[in-house]
């Protein structure tokens, strides 16, 4: 007895129109997806709502407003992907200064997206000193952790002062 076959809503399966086994295919919202084409709208799914988080934190609100999810959505249909639209809003909001988008949204993000693409082409990569440090048990020394098997701990003989080794790591930046 052959399967019943479904259709995929990713776009080259629709120009395509490809059908596939039920047991081949994912849902998400009700629709069904190939493997292929059921990563690539998880991945961006994932990209929109980490994009959604940072704008609503650049700007200080806890979500982001029906607007501003429209304007993102719109510029996204343009062509720009969702990082690009969040490093536009947090350059429009950091460097340029743009306070009102309390009453427009992010429309000023569409102005200042090919200078924030030129500043992240030109700006260089960091590098974070890597910094490793051997903990060492010394009887005697220290409160009982639980965990360590009973033994002691000096935190402040063996690693001293943190602050001391000039590392940028522990100042928070």
């Amino acid at each position: 007895m052959s399967g019943r076959l479904l259709k995929c809503y990713g776009k080259e399966c629709i120009e395509q129109n490809r059908k596939w086994k039920k047991e081949e295919l994912n849902k998400i919202g009700g629709k069904n997806y190939c493997r292929k084409h059921f990563v690539k709208i998880t991945n961006e799914n994932a990209e929109r709502d980490v994009a959604y988080r940072k704008i609503a934190h650049a700007l200080g609100i806890q979500y982001p407003t029906p607007l501003i999810k429209k304007q993102i959505k719109n510029l996204h249909d343009v062509g720009y992907d969702y990082k690009t639209i969040s490093n536009a809003v947090d350059y429009g909001l950091q460097i340029k200064g743009y306070s009102d988008f309390s009453r427009f949204g992010i429309k000023f993000a569409e102005y200042y997206i090919e200078e924030s693409k030129q500043l992240e082409e030109t700006k260089p990569v960091e590098r974070k000193p890597v910094i490793k440090r051997m903990v060492k048990f010394v009887q005697g020394k220290g409160p009982k952790k639980p965990g360590l098997f009973g033994k002691e701990w000096d935190i402040e003989k063996e690693l001293g002062d943190i602050e001391d080794d000039g590392a940028n790591f522990y100042k928070g930046e």
